[in-house]
């Protein structure tokens, strides 16, 4: 007789619904081990309970799955069930995890059909490649609007969302060349903000925006091979969106050459 426990998680918004709250997890996970033979739910610990826990996260950092993981190497139980994959991680965090705890001779038991360990483990290579596969292609899309200089992301103050492009809100573009004009008079940022009646944060926001010349700025994220963030970059094109001051008045503001 093989000895089971659950791992149950649910993040903070969705732990009431009745469809992924905790309870019922734990009663499909529960009506698993009492219908599977040969298996016998842990009375003294039979449930791990994670709110909140980011599955994202290594599995060191998380502190209920890392509890199991380490009961687990204290051979406490055999047989770890979830409700489904997505319980434990997803991708490339769910491969790792999975070897630690096959590592650990522990058996996983999914209730959405995967009681096969390689099973399992080719759902999550499945999983990490497709992944890998819309990074790749929001990348090629990303390039495509960047040579047809199209915007990526919302219009910012200024200008609105108008087929797939950019286009000038006449009443927020006003207050956009208000801000410009009144800072190359060199009056006080709050008499501008006050005058205005905008936020700090907008108002350096739209100093600093090169989009109201025409160009597009955005951050592109250079990740590892599992997805990491290992360097970011200031990416600056020409857009094909109506300019809202000229690239003279912009130098001039932001005193640059």
């Amino acid at each position: 007789m093989q000895i089971a426990r659950t791992f149950n998680r649910i993040s903070e918004e969705d732990r009431d619904k009745p469809d992924t709250s905790i309870d019922n997890q734990i009663s499909i996970n529960t009506n698993k081990a009492d219908q599977t033979e040969g298996l016998q739910l842990d009375k003294s610990k039979p449930h791990y309970i994670a709110i909140n826990e980011k599955s994202w996260l290594p599995l060191e950092e998380r502190k209920v799955l890392w509890q199991a993981y380490r009961d687990a190497i204290k051979k406490e139980y055999q047989v770890l069930i979830v409700k489904d994959l997505d319980r434990l991680a997803r991708g490339r965090n769910l491969d790792l995890i999975l070897f630690k705890f096959e590592k650990a001779e522990i058996k996983i038991i999914s209730c959405s059909g995967e009681t096969d360990q390689k099973t399992v483990l080719v759902k999550s290579f499945m999983g990490g490649w497709y992944v890998q596969d819309f990074r790749d292609k929001a990348i090629q899309l990303q390039e495509k609007k960047i040579r047809e200089g199209l915007p990526i992301g919302k219009a910012p103050f200024g200008y609105k969302n108008k087929n797939k492009k950019w286009a000038i809100n006449e009443k927020d573009a006003m207050n956009v060349r208000l801000c410009f004009a009144n800072a190359f008079k060199n009056k006080k940022y709050t008499d501008i903000i006050s005058n205005l009646r905008i936020s700090k944060d907008l108002y350096y926001k739209i100093i600093k925006n090169p989009a109201y010349i025409g160009q597009i700025q955005f951050t592109k994220k250079i990740r590892d091979p599992d997805g990491k963030t290992i360097e970011k970059k200031i990416i600056t094109y020409q857009g094909v969106h109506e300019p809202i001051i000229s690239k003279e008045f912009f130098y001039k503001v932001n005193k640059l050459p």
